[in-house]
């Protein structure tokens, strides 16, 4: 066919392959048209034009660097635009599209690719001004105007300002579909993903997979969040566990998702995991956390923050605090020094018996902390919200070091500074109790009450100082109505498990064996006493049993004496009270009454007093020889604190064989050293007796006096949580003085281990030696005792 007078048809033809997808035979005529007719640009105009809408954009660009823009028909201008910016080459785009608005200043598309342009190359507030500058000839160009414009502004991040536009084009065009998807991504991106999800189901098939899945992905952190917030009703809470219940489920099903489609050691899959144990540990259901964190150890993750530190909690609450620290140090090694973080870390290292570390880390963070902190771009400040919680840990932390007098003088003036924080007034109601003063730190804790019962940190110290104080009904109402108000809190683990402890059967056996040199107190001796108390009744009251057995050799033979009995113990508010029947093993019954009783006046005052009518106190020597008695005393005890104590004491003790012996003594118990593995104590005591009878069967002497210092060594080895092992070293020295005897030196060496199995079990065993003097003979003693005290 001739070119010449067929090249209009020809050109039409080539369009219309281009129009059909018949790319390469519309390029191929129209390659033949230029060649033939070069004088004629529209050729090459549509060459480059078909190029682009094969999205070529290399060849078109090619093409386009040989050209001068400003001699070209817009639409070409366009295409040139459009496939500089799919290359990136954004500042060639908008000059091709400057180009394209100067040749035609009202066609649209140029304009609005201008505008596209400029945002791409972060000039967004000029491609603003260039969609303003336009006005709409009808709907149609309006829309396209907004949804030009939501472009630009997500480009500068101008969510809400996208919103907008989105919200006018619906108003415009209800139906129109770009609209509603902008809309649902710009609530999703203003931080509502939970409106963006219901919107989406709404309009199935607007989002793609990974959009949808972005959405829910967020639903479910949010809901997170929210569970981890605190609550001011139990609505409220109960809102929040279900909220955070439905993104575990929703994260569970979508790593269900992603296995079955061969992504289950993806980086998406991954990131729904460490989701899920964020969620799964502000619920409290640690061990899944853990189970979760191993599962991507195994898989080689590299673990998000949020993840790392929902570890490191789980490991820290399920009593793994070595594997809590390593974590907690990892998170801080990211380079966010946060501090929440740095506060766990501190915590993880009181656990791991890394004192020094810990006094380190809270010392430092509390110097760090300032007063007052200024605002992000403002010259206002406000209080510093991490200082109070710093400076009180700094001060706690004196207590897990045994420094309680330390850690009191901190937090007193805190709390005289700022008596409305519950926070400061808990920790120092846990101090007081630890000094050994339930009444003054149960002061502390009611006053939190009435200003918080929400409280937690107060509930918790009520119930401990109410357990001290033997309140024991109102400890189980505490107890019950926590539980019922913090059903999965661990916090509450410790009270409940102290409500297990009262509530369980106790044994308590106490051994020794001896030998001596001498006669007055047998040369060959044993003891045995053993308690068998049964589960509390009526809460104040616990049954048990006594058995005793003793027995000791003598130049006139073995005396032998064996008792059984039954009693009641009672424990309430300032009242301890014991009453026990007992008998003889074998023999006459001998029955006989023993009461004892403690009042505690107030945290510093106690008094004691007790009854026996047959009592254990007589001598084995004199039991030989058929001899008994009856007992009384009655002590006044003064505890200053956990550091000092002074016990005083007079006792009666009336003889059947008419011999009445009296007996009084003082002593005083200080601490000298108080470290977190060694503590010293300074024992001074000072004892005297008269005896109205002489020449008694059994020593019996007319009066003396005995004054004794000792210094108490201890030393703890090891501790992990319950578990706790000790050894102690008892150095005893004094003068025993006997009328008509004098005075002579005493001395006794004690060496003990003690085993904290766990919070039930206590095992002691000592050996011991020392010289005692009766009747002016000095007398070696060695001993070995062992006592063992355990709940079941």
């Amino acid at each position: 066919m001739p070119l010449e007078g067929n090249a209009a048809a020809l050109h039409q033809e080539a369009l219309g392959f281009a129009r059909a997808g018949e790319s390469e035979r519309a390029l191929a005529q129209l390659s033949l048209l230029r060649a033939h007719f070069p004088e004629r640009p529209q050729y090459y105009y549509d060459y480059i034009a078909i190029l682009g809408w094969e999205e070529r954009d290399a060849e078109v660009l090619q093409h386009a660097d040989r050209l001068e823009l400003e001699q070209l028909p817009p639409y070409v201008l366009e295409t040139i635009g459009k496939s500089a910016r799919n290359l990136k080459r954004y500042d060639f785009a908008v000059q091709a599209y400057q180009a394209a608005v100067q040749r035609a200043p009202l066609r649209l598309q140029s304009r609005l690719g201008l505008a596209l342009a400029l945002s791409e190359s972060q000039r967004g507030e000029e491609a603003l001004a260039v969609i303003r500058d336009h006005s709409a000839v009808d709907d149609a160009e309006t829309l396209e105007l907004l949804e030009a414009e939501a472009y630009v502004n997500i480009s500068l991040k101008h969510y809400f300002a996208a919103l907008a536009r989105y919200e006018k084009i619906l108003q415009l065009a209800p139906d129109h579909l770009n609209g509603q998807r902008g809309r649902i991504l710009m609530t999703y991106r203003l931080g509502a993903p939970h409106l963006a999800s219901s919107m989406a189901k709404k309009h199935p098939g607007l989002l793609t997979a990974d959009e949808v899945s972005a959405i829910n992905r967020d639903v479910a952190a949010i809901s997170i969040r929210w569970g981890r917030l605190p609550t001011f009703s139990s609505d409220a809470e109960q809102l929040q566990k279900q909220r955070v219940t439905e993104a575990i489920d929703y994260l569970k099903r979508r790593l269900v998702e992603l296995s079955e489609a061969g992504q289950g050691e993806s980086i998406q899959y991954q990131r729904v995991a460490f989701d899920l144990m964020v969620a799964l540990q502000a619920l409290q259901r640690m061990p899944e956390v853990i189970e979760l964190y191993q599962q991507l150890v195994a898989q080689a993750a590299t673990f998000s923050r949020h993840a790392l530190i929902a570890a490191a909690d789980a490991y820290l609450m399920v009593e793994e605090p070595e594997m809590a620290r390593d974590l907690y140090l990892e998170v801080l090694s990211l380079g966010k020094q946060t501090v929440a973080v740095q506060l766990s870390l501190f915590y993880a290292y009181i656990e791991c018996e890394e004192y020094d570390n810990a006094i380190e880390l809270i010392d430092r963070l509390n110097r760090e902390q300032p007063e007052w902190k200024r605002l992000e771009d403002s010259a206002r400040s406000v209080q510093n919200p991490d200082k109070v919680p710093v400076e009180i840990t700094a001060a706690y932390v004196r207590a897990y070091i045994d420094q309680l007098a330390e850690a009191q003088s901190r937090l007193e003036p805190l709390n005289r500074q700022a008596p409305a924080n519950l926070d400061i007034r808990a920790s120092l109601g846990y101090i007081y109790l630890w000094r050994g003063w339930p009444r003054r730190a149960l002061e502390e804790f009611e006053i939190g009450g009435f200003q918080d019962p929400d409280h937690l940190d107060a509930a918790i110290g009520r119930v401990h100082a109410r357990h001290a104080l033997n309140e024991f009904p109102l400890v189980e109402q505490n107890i019950e109505a926590l539980n019922r108000r913090y059903p999965e809190s661990l916090r509450l683990k410790n009270i409940n498990r102290l409500w297990q402890l009262h509530n369980m059967r106790e044994l308590r056996i106490d051994f020794s064996r001896g030998l001596s040199s001498g006669i007055q107190e047998g040369s060959r001796d044993l003891t045995l006493n053993s308690y068998l108390f049964g589960r509390p009744l009526q809460s104040h009251y616990r049954p048990y049993l006594h058995h005793l057995h003793a027995q000791a050799r003598f130049p006139e033979g073995t005396s032998i004496y064996r008792r059984i009995g039954a009693g009641i113990e009672y424990r309430g508010r300032d009242l301890e009270l014991r009453s026990e029947l007992a008998r003889n093993l074998g023999g006459a019954a001998d029955i006989g009454l023993n009461s004892e009783g403690v009042w505690m006046i107030d945290d510093y005052w106690s008094l004691s007093a007790n009854l026996d009518s047959y009592s254990n106190d007589v001598p084995l020597r004199g039991r030989a020889q058929g001899i008994d008695g009856w007992g009384s005393g009655v002590g006044v005890s003064y505890r200053f604190h956990e550091l000092r104590r002074i016990d005083t004491s007079l006792r009666w003790l009336e003889f059947s064989d008419n011999n009445r012996r009296q007996s009084a003594g003082v002593s005083l118990d200080q601490r000298l050293i108080t470290k977190i593995d060694y503590k010293l104590n300074g024992i001074l005591s000072l004892n005297t007796s008269k005896n109205s009878r002489s020449g008694a069967p059994y020593f019996n002497p007319e009066s003396d006096v005995t004054i004794q210092l000792g210094l108490i060594n201890e030393w703890l080895l090891k501790r992990h949580y319950h578990y706790a092992y000790r050894h102690r070293l008892a150095l005893t020295v004094g003068q025993y003085q006997q009328k008509n005897y004098g005075a002579k030196q005493i001395w006794t060496v004690r060496y003990e281990h003690q085993w904290n199995f766990n919070d039930r079990t206590e095992l002691r065993y000592a050996i011991s030696r020392g010289q005692r003097a009766y009747d002016g003979v000095t007398e070696f003693r060695e001993q070995f005792d062992l006592s063992l005290r355990w709940r079941f």
